[in-house]
């Protein structure tokens, strides 16, 4: 970092006042005169000079922290891609795709073996396919999905599948992540309540045991969990504020969460 000669030489600067005369300035405290006015005591709300090194400013008021706002299931749903490892008697590296409906919290995970050693817009242009389905099957049309930058969102591929169902695609900023926060806070709740316990539990886990393992977890997430999330207000199972408390396991999971009742 650049220091200005005058931090160096221990001499404050000197500027020219409208008359065209040298006026000094030394903050030297909060006692001290300010060289415009006068008073004897700093601007309130800020910071002195001699504190920052830069002239005194008034701190900004806090801004209020930017939320997505929907209003129905399908309007939004956020889809990423989470890394799991290579497996003993697996040919590629095993990824987790994920997706989850930004007004319901409902969500959609399936593992993927990448023989590339990276998911393809082939296996992410299939599970959109499956959220599309389910979502039809319960009243909703997918409407717009968020995904990052990665080849397996950004390929042509991943594009039609998704404008052939009706949507649309939108990408995040690249660097900002918590752009697309839905999904990566449920990937670090599935890492700490499934992937680690059941890490635990297996000496060598297979592909086929772990899929089974994110199934089971799926089904206690998405109807029986209670989520704290903004837009569930606690509701268990996670769904909007149309759907009843509790729901029997004989009626179909997917549309009673989604607060469409069967025909």
């Amino acid at each position: 970092m650049r220091i200005p000669a005058w931090v160096r030489s221990g001499s404050p600067p000197s500027w020219r006042g409208r008359a065209g005369a040298a006026s000094s300035f030394r903050p030297t405290g909060s006692g001290a005169a300010c060289a415009d006015t006068g008073s004897t005591r700093a601007p309130s709300g800020s910071r002195s000079w001699a504190a920052t090194g830069h002239p005194t400013s008034r701190r900004r008021a806090p801004q209020p922290e930017p939320h997505i706002d929907v209003e129905r299931p399908g309007e939004l749903v956020g889809f990423d891609c989470f890394y799991i490892g290579r497996l003993r008697g697996t040919s590629g590296a095993i990824w987790q795709l994920t997706a989850i409906d930004v007004h319901s919290s409902f969500a959609w995970a399936e593992l993927v073996i990448c023989k590339q050693g990276n998911p393809t817009a082939a296996q992410t242009s299939k599970l959109a396919r499956r959220v599309a389905a389910e979502l039809k099957a319960a009243g909703w049309q997918l409407q717009r999905v968020l995904a990052d930058n990665g080849n397996e969102f950004r390929g042509e591929r991943f594009h039609r599948t998704v404008e052939r169902l009706g949507a649309r695609v939108t990408h995040i900023h690249a660097g900002r992540p918590q752009t697309n926060g839905h999904v990566e806070a449920l990937h670090k709740t599935i890492l700490e309540e499934c992937w680690r316990p059941a890490f635990a539990r297996h000496l060598y886990p297979r592909y086929s045991a772990l899929s089974r393992e994110l199934e089971r977890y799926l089904s206690y997430y998405d109807f029986d969990r209670t989520h704290h999330g903004r837009l569930n207000a606690a509701a268990s199972p996670p769904a909007s504020s149309t759907v009843p408390a509790k729901w029997r396991r004989d009626e179909p999971q997917l549309s009673a969460h989604l607060g469409v009742r069967p025909h």
